[in-house]
């Protein structure tokens, strides 16, 4: 009944805002409102032939054994994909235009903040565009990479302003930002097995080297994000556009990556199925706790783990 009284509501609006009340609505958007309704609503009022969501992501698998071991892309990002595409394909078949969803994959401009090569974050790039193809979902699906597509003619305006803008944050950062980077037990463990000197003495260099490791990367990534801002990259690129985001905020349309359970991003976590069918991301770690079974496919080289509570299920998996 509820379902029916909503449908006879939304029956009476048009088609902008049919699809701004449905994306609004907490299974498909994430965080807090932020009036994405009516930035939604205007967006696809002003939208001409086509219309284009733009989500900046899909960098490659974060190097951290503890979130994901693995550096393949695997069934996090393949749901990820089909929710992106529900909403390409709905909006499509509503408001009557067609509808992409535009990846901006941003791989490359922050793979040496983590020391990813550039084989592992090209192999990723290339694996998500060809999952794209075998779901058949390439004309609403594009893939896109931030530095060589969004930025290809701005290489000098980016390089001036990364520095003009680490020039200016060098000082605000030195005297306001402070790191807190956990080591725990584990660590002190492991070197404990490693050396014969004084663990004390050498866990406090390792602490504190990884402390201004650590801090070093945050102030990169943070000048190249404020950089991005700055420049306006994405709406430079693509003017008319509805920018989605995996960080909700004022002015963009925060979405949920695999389903409103799920809080981890996939290239940060993986996929655990549950008994009861449901998905959601998780660490590696905490799957490690959680899952019965590790299902691995051979070929794809795709994981998913799944608390079955017994063999049959995990071979109807």
């Amino acid at each position: 009944m509820i379902i029916r009284e909503r449908w006879r509501e939304l029956r009476l609006l048009s088609p902008s805002q049919q699809v701004a009340t449905i994306l609004s609505s907490k299974k498909f958007r994430n965080g807090n409102s932020f009036d994405v309704k009516n930035y939604l609503t205007k967006c696809l009022e002003n939208s001409k032939e086509s219309i284009q969501f733009v989500l900046p992501s899909f960098p490659f698998k974060i190097p951290n054994p503890l979130k994901t071991w693995h550096h393949n892309l695997d069934a996090g990002e393949m749901l990820c994909l089909q929710r992106l595409y529900l909403i390409s394909f709905f909006t499509q078949e509503l408001m009557n235009k067609k509808t992409e969803f535009i990846i901006i994959s941003d791989g490359l401009i922050y793979s040496d903040l983590c020391d990813v090569d550039a084989f592992e974050y090209k192999s990723y790039s290339q694996r998500a565009k060809q999952i794209i193809d075998k779901m058949g979902i390439q004309d609403n699906i594009k893939y896109v990479d931030m530095m060589n597509d969004v930025l290809s003619d701005k290489q000098d305006e980016y390089d001036q302003t990364l520095q003009q803008v680490q020039h200016e944050l060098k000082d605000w950062w030195k005297n306001n930002m402070s790191g807190n980077i956990n080591t725990n037990d584990i660590d002190y463990s492991v070197l404990r097995s490693m050396t014969q000197e004084n663990v004390n003495s050498v866990f406090e260099v390792y602490s504190e080297t990884l402390q201004r490791r650590a801090s070093q990367k945050a102030f990169e990534f943070t000048s190249k994000l404020e950089t991005l801002r700055v420049m306006d990259a994405v709406l430079q690129k693509y003017e008319i556009c509805i920018r989605a985001t995996v960080h909700p905020k004022p002015g963009q349309f925060g979405i949920h990556l695999v389903n409103s359970n799920s809080r981890i991003f996939p290239w940060q976590g993986v996929i655990l199925k549950n008994n009861s069918n449901e998905f959601h991301t998780t660490s590696t770690q905490e799957a490690w706790k959680e899952a019965k079974y590790e299902v691995f496919e051979k070929e794809s080289g795709d994981f998913l783990y799944y608390s079955a509570n017994n063999i049959q299920d995990r071979i109807n998996l």
